[in-house]
């Protein structure tokens, strides 16, 4: 079973990263984390990785 504080910090990188169109180092920003601490609670929380990084604006529906 997982804690409140697992569930509310999912939600937090989820939203996050919807905030910033994938771009997982602006998500990691806006958290107050580091990128590399980002991903670790991701695969702590099994939150997948999203299909594209968000870096490039190529693809994107416009």
């Amino acid at each position: 079973m997982r804690s409140a504080h697992d569930i509310l910090d999912a939600q937090a990188i989820r939203t996050a990263l919807e905030r910033n169109d994938d771009n997982r180092q602006a998500a990691a920003r806006e958290l107050g984390i580091h990128k590399t601490t980002l991903f670790r609670r991701m695969k702590k929380l099994g939150i997948p990785l999203p299909d594209r990084d968000g870096r490039s604006r190529r693809g994107k529906k416009q």
